[in-house]
Parts: structure tokens; C-alpha cells; sequence
């Protein structure tokens, strides 16, 4: 399958996995899989087969067969996830859901949120994703569509983050600054039908808790 600039890609890393139906219905939502080194043996452990295996394949069970491409890259420089986005986005693609980056080590994850990070702009949409809910960052403004009572966390991903102004939330910041080590926004609540944050400088990463599969809607401008 060629990948276009209209292409909806997902991208599966070798952190926690959930379980075989999540990963399914994500799965059937995307026209585009693709697996970062040993995510390509869960994948075929559930008679799922991904388009790509790509990674440095020091986790990949190379004998095992199928249809996919596998692609070894022994850069060191670079984690597997940032080796399969580098991949779609040189193909053109513009959209990708991450999932399976986040649990296990605590320094993968860590290191997955800086890859997000870093490819964020190359991206019309990039989010990662588990059962729990949805991340991404808001660079300038971001609006949320979601039932009240929605849980969403502000966490600072640049150091300080300037100017937080938010609407709809049930904790209201007015120009205010968010800071790594020094003042975050956890566990703020959204108390009406739309919500909005808006930062003046910094990257701002939002953490929405999204389980019931309930209609959400995320606009923002970079």
C-alpha cells in the first residue's frame, strides 16, 4: 500500500499494548499500520499484520513470516518510533495515531512524549493514544468537544509554558504560567460542552481522559 498525504496512519510501539479488541478497533480505523520492532510480534500474536516492521530489530522475532515489510535500522541516535514517523512522513503521510508508547519503562515513555515533541509540526495531527485516553500537544490555542466531567491535564513538555488562559474548564487559568517541577494542571475538569486553552508561548502537553467512547472533537492551531 502507498502512503498519501490523505492516508491515516497508525503507529504501534513496543510499550503497553492493550488488548486485542482496543487494538483491533483502532486498527480498523486506519488504513495505514505500522509497527516499531517488537510491537510486530504482538501484532502477529493477534493475527494482525502490520504493512511495515521497522526498528532497530533488537526485539523483533525475525523467522516469523507475513506479508509486511521489515525494514532494519541500526541508527542509535534515534528510537523506533522516531524511526517509523521519519518513515510516513517522508511518504507524505500527514496524520498518525500512536499507540502502544506509553507503560513498561518509565524512560521509553519519556522518551516516546519527546518524539512527539519533536515531530509535532511535521504533522497536521498527531496524537498518541491508549484505553485511558488521548495526547497532544497545543502550541498556541486548542479547542475540546467532550461531555462534562471530562478529565483533562495541562502538562508543561517545553519547561514554561506563558500566558495559559482556559475556557470551560472547571479550574480557570487567566494568563497564567505553567512550569515544569513548579506548577502543572493536572486533573482539571471540563464543565461545559466546549473548552478552550490557549498558551502565548511554549508547548503544552494535553492529557484528556477519553474511556467510554463517547463523541470528541480537538481542533488547534499551531
Amino acid at each position: 500500500m502507498i502512503i498519501s498525504s490523505t492516508s491515516s496512519v497508525l503507529v504501534i510501539c513496543d510499550g503497553l499494548i492493550p488488548d486485542k479488541a482496543w487494538v483491533f478497533s483502532e486498527w480498523q480505523q486506519h488504513q495505514y499500520h505500522i509497527a516499531c520492532d517488537g510491537a510486530g510480534n504482538q501484532l502477529l500474536d493477534y493475527q494482525l499484520t502490520p504493512h511495515v516492521v521497522i526498528g532497530d530489530l533488537d526485539s523483533f522475532d525475525t523467522s516469523r513470516k507475513g506479508s509486511f515489510k521489515l525494514i532494519q535500522d541500526a541508527d542509535q541516535e534515534t528510537n523506533d518510533l522516531e524511526k517509523a514517523l521519519s518513515y510516513v512522513y517522508q511518504r507524505g503521510a500527514k496524520k498518525a495515531v500512536i499507540i502502544g508508547a506509553l507503560g513498561k519503562r518509565l524512560d521509553h515513555t519519556l522518551k516516546n512524549l519527546s518524539v512527539l515533541q519533536r515531530f509535532d509540526t511535521k504533522f497536521d495531527e498527531l496524537i498518541i493514544k491508549d484505553e485511558f485516553g488521548i495526547s497532544i500537544i497545543a502550541r498556541k490555542k486548542i479547542r475540546i468537544e467532550a461531555p462534562t466531567g471530562t478529565i483533562v491535564s495541562l502538562v508543561p513538555i517545553s519547561g514554561k509554558v506563558l500566558g495559559v488562559q482556559t475556557k470551560g474548564l472547571k479550574y480557570p487559568l487567566n494568563r497564567e504560567y505553567l512550569a515544569n517541577g513548579e506548577r502543572d494542571g493536572t486533573s482539571n475538569e471540563i464543565i461545559k460542552k466546549q473548552a478552550e486553552i490557549e498558551i502565548e508561548s511554549g508547548e503544552l502537553l494535553i492529557i484528556i481522559s477519553h474511556t467510554d467512547g463517547s463523541p470528541l472533537q480537538i481542533n488547534r492551531s499551531k
